[in-house]
């Protein structure tokens, strides 16, 4: 093969921004032809464009206050109607292409906007979940409107989509995409975007930590870091656990390896704030305590926030803890430090 070929590709003009834009386009136009005619000759074919990962996105619906199952724990009455009657922004739902499904997933955006602007990926709580937008729409709209694109991912198997959810197996592909969708948007800063984790969310988070996710720094609440002691604590009959994992009788110790952070701490190597109610009854607050602890023997950089009286999903602080997650992303901004 003609190295001199590939260094022209590599150096003439200026370096793509990113992966994802076609080498073509990145070029600078004069010497286009000639490089196409390189290439052709060194039996290379041009880069072509990446297919849009998005395959539709529409307006969200947003139902009565009333009629939202568990929305008392997100939201107060007043809250929701004051984020459903948001002019400024739009909350649309998107459906995006993963490793051969198709997922669906929730943007709010400013209308308008006169610069780029960082990206939040919320990876929420849970299992399998149905239309989770009315739920989410408050916290969505804190994050957004302190200067933040925001994207939630709903999973494979979630919101009506296709696929099995394996919690932290083939739906990982999903949070990785969502990722590289969000730094693909006109409107956001490609090199700001951050990961902000609930509950199983947090374990996600976790592993797109140690899977070394383009993203900057993350925040979590109530993320599960030992797999074992959560279903010793949720799922004594491995109910749900053959459920995720039809086959986890024969892969048990893999399963439990990888989806507990606990046992690789050294491989989280992005700033973590980590918040926990004290008074979490689903997932207990050692996961976050004991995390916080084995960072701490590594040196790494991450802040503890324990809320002593407070429950999983924080409802009594839940202004502060996303308050905390957002200077938290504003600290660890490109070019802040």
């Amino acid at each position: 093969m003609n190295r001199g070929v590939l260094s022209v590709i590599e150096f003439v003009g200026r370096t793509p921004s990113s992966a994802r834009e076609p080498l073509g386009r990145a070029l600078v136009p004069s010497f286009r032809t000639n490089v196409t005619a390189a290439l052709l000759c060194a039996g290379l074919s041009m880069a072509q464009p990446v297919e849009n990962p998005i395959v539709e996105r529409k307006p969200v619906d947003l139902p009565a206050f009333e009629s939202i199952r568990q929305i008392a724990r997100y939201a107060t009455a007043a809250e929701y109607a004051e984020a459903v009657a948001e002019s400024e922004y739009r909350y649309e739902r998107l459906l995006y292409r993963s490793e051969g499904v198709i997922v669906s997933g929730y943007l709010y955006s400013p209308k308008t906007q006169t610069s780029k602007l960082p990206g939040i990926v919320f990876s929420r709580g849970s299992l399998v979940v149905g239309n989770q937008a009315p739920v989410l729409l408050t916290m969505i709209r804190r994050l957004a409107r302190e200067g933040f694109v925001v994207f939630a991912p709903m999973f494979r198997g979630s919101d009506g989509t296709e696929g099995h959810d394996e919690l932290g197996g083939a739906d990982l592909h999903d949070l990785r995409n969502a990722i590289e969708l969000v730094k693909s948007l006109p409107g956001v800063d490609a090199g700001n975007v951050f990961l902000y984790g609930e509950s199983r969310g947090g374990m996600m988070t976790y592993f797109a930590l140690r899977d070394n996710y383009a993203v900057r720094a993350v925040a979590v609440w109530g993320g599960i870091t030992d797999i074992v002691e959560y279903l010793k604590a949720k799922d004594p009959d491995a109910k749900l656990a053959a459920a995720t994992w039809p086959d986890y009788a024969s892969r048990k110790d893999g399963i439990h390896e990888s989806r507990s952070a606990i046992r690789w701490p050294g491989k989280t190597g992005k700033p973590i704030l980590i918040m926990h109610g004290g008074e979490d009854k689903d997932v207990s607050p050692l996961h976050s305590l004991k995390m916080a602890e084995a960072l701490t023997e590594l040196k790494r950089e991450y802040s503890l926030v324990i809320f002593a009286n407070d429950d999983h999903i924080l409802t009594r602080n839940r202004n502060r803890r996303d308050r905390l997650a957002i200077e938290w992303f504003h600290q660890h901004r490109d070019g802040v430090r």
